[in-house]
């Protein structure tokens, strides 16, 4: 299989990124999970330098002071920062293994930009019934960030079919219903592309 690729999943919120994600890391042993930086609270089951390093504002802004990669990923995403440093994408390219991670589309284009080819973007898309759904039953999702994030869908439904951003995803995937299948199509993808 190759190595030095990064894969990066993308979609709307509550499309099932991670739930992609946590799938390809159980199927593909040269896949490792980039962690980044957020300062949203822990869902149900996640944990503490796995899913995410799980920071405060405060100890965000003292690691962006020390690592000037951080300070360069960081954004906003529906009030809160997520931000990513280098050292996590050299330490898995060294390790011969390939690295797969969550993010908005902006920021995942700024990877493709600067990797090229060894970047490839998946953008997961699904009904808005089906996102809302998953939305609703997120375990620590408030009120508010459900209005939020459910308010957006259509608009992020949209994404691939905009010349602005179509250019730089590589494949859509329209997620189905069934768990087990969703996990088979993602699995044969990354497989194939990763295929010597």
């Amino acid at each position: 299989m190759k190595t030095g690729y990064l894969f990066i999943i993308v979609g709307p919120s509550g499309v099932g990124k991670s739930t992609v994600v946590k799938a390809l890391l159980e199927e593909i042993n040269l896949l490792k999970k980039v962690v980044s930086y957020t300062t949203r609270p822990k869902r149900g089951g996640e944990r503490d330098g796995v899913d995410y390093y799980f920071v405060s504002g405060s100890e965000l802004k003292i690691i962006m002071e020390c690592d000037e990669s951080v300070k360069r990923t960081a954004n906003q995403v529906y009030g809160f920062t997520y931000a990513l440093s280098d050292k996590e994408l050299t330490d898995i390219f060294s390790s011969k293994t390939n690295g797969i991670m969550e993010l908005v589309i902006d920021k995942a284009i700024e990877w493709k930009k600067r990797l090229k080819e060894r970047t490839v973007i998946i953008f997961l898309l699904s009904s808005p019934m089906s996102i809302r759904q998953r939305l609703k039953t997120r375990e620590g999702e408030k009120v508010k960030e459900f209005r939020e994030r459910s308010g957006n869908i259509s608009y992020e439904l949209q994404v691939p079919t905009l010349p602005e951003y179509r250019r730089f995803i590589d494949y859509v995937l329209v997620v189905p219903r069934d768990l087990e299948e969703m996990k088979k199509i993602i699995t044969d993808l990354v497989k194939s592309i990763l295929k010597d």
